[in-house]
This record gives structure tokens, sequence and C-alpha cells, in this order.
């Protein structure tokens, strides 16, 4: 997986691959401290919503997107969409 706070550069060219080992999105617009603490909980709801699936973390992110934002909320999608 790729960890960034720059979606824009990195967003398209995810799209155009057909297998990627994921893209993960920090919101940009906070000190890193906040980054690192917003970093830890992705990291605990990516290991949660694996288990749940059920799979390895790893795998659970192979070809998505999966983003947080300032407050800590957390979502996950299929890039390339389809």
């Amino acid at each position: 997986m790729f960890v960034t706070d720059n979606a824009s550069d990195f967003r398209p060219m995810y799209e155009r691959e057909e297998i990627h080992p994921g893209l993960i999105v920090m919101p940009a617009e906070v000190a890193r401290e906040h980054q690192q603490q917003l970093l830890a909980a992705l990291l605990d709801w990516i290991g949660n919503a694996a288990e749940e699936a059920p799979q390895s973390a790893a795998d659970f992110v192979v070809n998505k997107l999966v983003e947080i934002d300032n407050e800590g909320g957390c979502t996950a999608q299929d890039l390339p969409a389809g």
C-alpha cells in the first residue's frame, strides 16, 4: 500500500492501473502529528475491516482507495471502480 496526502496526483495514476497494492489517502490540511494519529487509527480500521472480510489486511487494500478524514472517519472503495 502507498500512503499519501496528495490524492490529486496519485488517484489518477492508480485509476489507470489494473492491479495495485492500494492507495491510502490522508488529509493534507492537518499537522503532521495529527496525520500520525490518524494513520494509527486508519491502520486499526483496515485491520478490523479485513478481519470482517475475512482476509489479511494486505489483501484487503489491494485495488482499493482507502481514505480517512480529519475526524478519523474511514472509507474504502474499489480503485479502479468497476
